[in-house]
């Protein structure tokens, strides 16, 4: 629904490559389904460590070092 913001029940999260300012900075609004596409994980990279990203059969999101 137009008008919603992305905290709010029933708003649809975007990618359009676009940064939001934030009180700390700029906030990146990535949709999960362009960040996993057709998979269940995904790698991500952060300095020298690497975290897993995973969606669980109840559709949550878990984020693992």
């Amino acid at each position: 629904m137009a008008g919603r913001g992305h905290g709010e029940p029933g708003a649809t999260p975007r990618f359009d490559g676009s940064a939001k300012a934030g009180v700390a900075g700029a906030v990146a609004d990535i949709d999960s389904k362009a960040l996993f596409g057709a998979a269940k994980v995904v790698l991500i990279r952060h300095g020298e460590d690497v975290y897993t990203l995973r969606i669980t059969r109840s559709d949550k999101l878990i984020l693992t070092k």
